[in-house]
């Protein structure tokens, strides 16, 4: 296999409790190649509504996940290693 475009986006919310919708991901979107993929990764406990906004864009090309500290790190480790397959 080639190699991989993996694009890194981080979104911090100051209150975590608050979901993560996905609204600022648009202008990301519009500039991920066909063949790139894209992990967000944010402190917010609920990405329901970004995951899926990124799910009817990319497909099994993007991933979002909740990461708070070291006790989420086999949660993204799974999504690198999905999406560099």
């Amino acid at each position: 296999m080639g190699d991989v475009k993996l694009l890194v986006e981080t979104k911090y919310k100051s209150d975590p409790r608050r979901p993560f919708k996905g609204s600022t991901l648009d202008p990301l979107l519009s500039r991920v190649g066909i063949a790139d993929r894209l992990l967000v990764v944010t402190n917010a406990f609920n990405v329901d509504d970004a995951r899926q906004a990124l799910n009817e864009n990319l497909g099994t090309r993007g991933r979002v996940i909740s990461w708070v500290g070291p006790k989420d790190d086999d949660v993204l480790r799974a999504a690198v290693d999905e999406l560099v397959r």
